[in-house]
């Protein structure tokens, strides 16, 4: 009996530990991303689409993307989601904060568009993926950023830290 209860407790706690989800981030009317932990406060995402710009800010982190990388996204005709995670076991994978560019939704989970994974503690860029949906699926392809953007232009990502 009290190996049977010690197992099912350890299935409990392992069951939550495989659990993890994403907490979902608001955006504010003046781009304030609201749902961070204050460590990460102040934090903004400003975008345009007039002319294709994308500004993360985190606490005192600022990253400013490229031209040639936000002139993809089409922003003009997008949904920006964001979600983000801090409390997950951070040995694979830095606390994150992840931007979805949706341009349409497939089924009820899927998206066609782009997905943007920044570093929550320094504002780095860590990956860009195109994601191209079907009802059924979705798959994402790793956005060579040195690819799209020639000369040298991929150096021009700004990533301020303020004091």
């Amino acid at each position: 009996m009290k190996n049977t209860k010690a197992l099912l407790i350890l299935l409990l706690f392992a069951g939550t530990a495989v659990a993890h989800k994403d907490r979902m981030i608001t955006i504010g009317s003046d781009g304030s991303l609201q749902g961070l932990p204050e460590k990460y406060q102040p934090a903004r995402l400003i975008w345009s689409d007039s002319v294709p710009t994308l500004n993360l800010r985190i606490g005192a982190h600022e990253t400013v993307l490229p031209s040639c990388l936000t002139s993809i996204f089409s922003l003009e005709r997008a949904e920006l989601r964001v979600s983000a995670s801090w409390y997950h076991d951070t040995s694979r994978l830095p606390p994150y904060i992840g931007i979805d560019i949706v341009h349409s939704v497939e089924g009820q989970t899927f998206f066609n568009g782009f997905s943007l994974l920044f570093n929550l503690d320094t504002g780095e860029l860590i990956q860009v993926d195109r994601v191209i949906a079907t009802q059924s699926e979705e798959r994402s392809q790793d956005v060579e950023i040195a690819a799209l953007c020639s000369g040298g232009e991929a150096d021009t990502m700004v990533h301020v830290v303020s004091q």
